[in-house]
Order: C-alpha cells, then structure tokens, then sequence
C-alpha cells in the first residue's frame, strides 16, 4: 500500500514538472480577471448557460453602481428626476426607464466626461445602453456581458487548459494592496508571470486612498515583483 502511495506521488511530481505555470499579477481593475475570462473562452469552452445565468447579478450590479457614481456627482452638477430608486437587482423595466432617462440628462453626461474623478467603470456605457436587453424578463448574459463585467478578485482563480499538446496552469490573483501580501508567496514555482496593466488608468487614482496615481502604483508593483526573490526564476511577459 505505502509503495503504491510513493508510486502515485512519485508519477504526480513528474507530471507536475510537465505543467506550464502563469501568474497574472497587477493591480486591482487592471484586467486580468478579463485576460482569464478570455482564456477559458478560447481555450475551456467558455461558459454553461448555467454559470451565464449566475452572473446576472454582477451586470445588474454594475449597471446600477456605475448610475449611482454619476448621480453622486461631487461637484453637484443638476440631474433630472426620472423617479423611483435606484436598487441593483433585479433590473425591471421601471428601473431601465429610470436608468435611460438619467442616461440622457446632461448632467449626467457632463458628469460622465469627468469619470477619471470618481473611477468609474470602464464597462458603465456599454451596459447602459444594453438596459432593454438586461432587463428582460428571462436575460441571461451573453459572453460580451460577462467579459465587461466587473468584480473584485479575492484570493485565487484558476483554470487549466491544454494548448499544444502542453498543459497549462493559470493563476488570477486579487490586485488591491490589501490582497497581494496575501498570495506573493504561494508562486515561488511559477515559470512566467503575466503582468497586466491599464493604460487607460494614466489619469485615476488608487481606489484604496484615492491620491496615488494608478499607472505610478503598476510600476511600483511591477519592479517589486520582478525584484522579488519568489520569483527570481520566472520569465516575465508584460
């Protein structure tokens, strides 16, 4: 019995050896949990019609939370009353009229031009003007919805996929400064980190303390990973 558990460890180390391990570090809202979604599409058949359904919430949620940042516009521009309140889910046609009608407000759409201010999300426009359609009564989200969505990576994702006959193991990990002390030392065996930054952040600031320039924190982190003795053996792909 022990030689034949030694034996299967043994055979398991050997195909480990075989694995092409990738980690995708960066900072938070940088996209990597995009470039994993994308993965899996490409490589792993996407998404069920199941684990589509299950991310309603989340399109719901920024479709919602990207109306709520332009209403609490900081600088007090004016905004239309198109009544009710807004909530997140689920998205009804009370609450699709409400966002359309804000949506074409002026003072929503100036505000909107100085999204740089309050971070909002990249994805805000594109489900906006998607609000018949997600607020459907048997919606379910499409891939194009699922890549748009936004929501924070917390500890580990991974997924597997063969390109080539050669396996791969990729690795998205939270970005925010608050998750990244949590895994840096779990991928000291990693063969190749990812890095992946938004150049469309060149203008924002760090949602965590709301002064520190976000392209300026991707350099700082880039050169404390690559500095970082974990991964002194890793090729770097950026």
């Amino acid at each position: 019995m022990n030689r034949q558990i030694e034996e299967n460890i043994k055979k398991e180390a050997e195909i480990e050896t075989t694995i092409i391990k990738l980690l995708l570090p960066g900072p938070g809202e940088s996209g990597k949990s995009t470039v994993l979604k994308q993965m899996r599409i490409i490589h792993n058949n996407g998404f069920t019609e199941a684990e589509r359904a299950a991310r309603r919430e989340a399109v719901w949620n920024n479709t919602i939370q990207s109306m709520h940042m332009l209403i609490a516009d900081p600088r007090g521009t004016h905004q239309k009353d198109c009544g009710g309140q807004l909530d997140w889910e689920p998205i009804g046609e009370e609450m699709a009229h409400a966002v359309k009608c804000l949506w074409d407000d002026k003072g929503i759409k100036a505000a909107y031009e100085r999204r740089s201010e309050f971070r909002l999300n990249d994805s805000a426009v594109y489900f906006f003007e998607s609000i018949d359609r997600t607020s459907e009564e048997h919606y379910i989200p499409t891939v194009q919805d699922i890549l748009m969505t936004r929501v924070a990576t917390s500890g580990v994702q991974e997924i597997r996929y063969t390109y080539k006959n050669i396996e791969f193991r990729l690795f998205d990990v939270g970005g925010q400064k608050s998750e990244r002390r949590k895994w840096i030392h779990c991928f000291d065996n990693v063969d190749a980190l990812l890095f992946v930054v938004a150049i469309s952040e060149y203008d924002q600031t760090m949602r965590e303390d709301g002064t520190t320039n976000r392209v300026k924190d991707s350099l700082v982190l880039f050169k404390d990973i690559i500095n970082n003795d974990y991964f002194k053996k890793a090729q770097v792909i950026k």
